[in-house]
């Protein structure tokens, strides 16, 4: 077995590197949080799944080991725990796609495709600007619409959660909950299958606590915040593509690896908001403190 498969050889390996080390759960993360630090020199790691980032935010509690792991925030968002160390650094949404959906980075993508297509002329301005405001009414539209459709199916997947019950409420793709082609539309008896698939052997008391607490969280925060990530980008990319194609004739062509790199390029320029100064501060703030531990060891 080599060294960096092994639980010691993982937490050890922050000793091989002159730069702080910051865990992340999969490669494909890695984009997002090296968009999100422009000044600072660190090394990203994938860890290889959730499990082993868990590990290694365990040794970090225990050992005060000068390394950071970024754990995603999934359904642990509902109850405001923390990390219990600041190196371990936990998202307040549930996972980095569920950053993405963000009006501001939707309507940037979009216009800045459109814009090509739109010929030179007195009025491209004027043009540009209605579009925006179009996308952006579109976008909210679609926020009202996912959370009006998705909400009992994603309780369901908290009271699963809760109840260790293994329902496989949720599909691993948007597409089995959605008509074909681009356009975001849910099948309601797609939903009301998954849906039923659950209530048969989920208890009621975890449907009601995990409805109670989903309720509080979008007092204060968004329902799509709270969905599962790789559902989130599902949306997000048909929501993209069909409101591209609808302004221009023509589908983009782009796959999933180049969709993300897209967005996770643009997010950190385009959205100011609570949640990803939030983020970036506390990874800011945990580098600092790693780098002045290491070069006083």
């Amino acid at each position: 077995m080599s060294f960096d498969r092994t639980d010691v050889g993982k937490i050890n390996q922050y000793l091989f590197y002159q730069d702080p080390v910051i865990w992340v759960e999969g490669a494909d993360d890695i984009p997002f949080y090296e968009h999100s630090l422009t000044t600072g020199s660190c090394v990203f790691k994938p860890a290889d799944g959730k499990p082993e980032c868990i590990k290694l935010a365990a040794a970090i509690k225990e050992h005060d080991l000068p390394y950071i792991v970024v754990l995603d925030g999934e359904y642990n968002i509902l109850r405001k725990k923390r990390s219990g160390h600041r190196w371990i650094v936990i998202l307040g949404r549930h996972s980095i796609e569920n950053y993405l959906f963000e009006k501001d980075l939707v309507r940037h993508i979009c216009c800045d495709y459109v814009s090509l297509k739109i010929r030179n002329s007195l009025d491209k301005s004027a043009k540009l600007d209605e579009f925006a405001k179009t996308v952006g009414d579109h976008f909210d539209t679609l926020l009202s619409y996912v959370e009006s459709e998705l909400f009992d199916l994603v309780v369901l997947d908290v009271a699963d959660c809760m109840g260790k019950t293994g329902c496989d409420v949720l599909p691993n793709r948007i597409d089995p909950l959605c008509q074909s082609g681009t356009e975001v539309i849910f099948v309601d008896s797609q939903i009301s299958r998954y849906c039923n698939k659950g209530k048969n052997k989920i208890s009621q008391q975890h449907i009601d606590d995990a409805k109670s607490l989903i309720s509080d969280f979008c007092k204060y925060k968004r329902f799509i915040d709270i969905v599962p990530g790789h559902l989130v980008y599902g949306i997000l990319r048909r929501f993209i593509k069909k409101t591209i194609k609808r302004n221009t004739g023509k589908s983009i062509s782009i796959d999933d690896e180049g969709m993300m790199l897209l967005l996770t390029a643009g997010v950190w320029l385009v959205v100011k908001n609570r949640d990803h100064e939030s983020l970036k501060r506390r990874l800011r703030k945990a580098l600092t403190e790693v780098r002045k531990v290491r070069q006083s060891q």
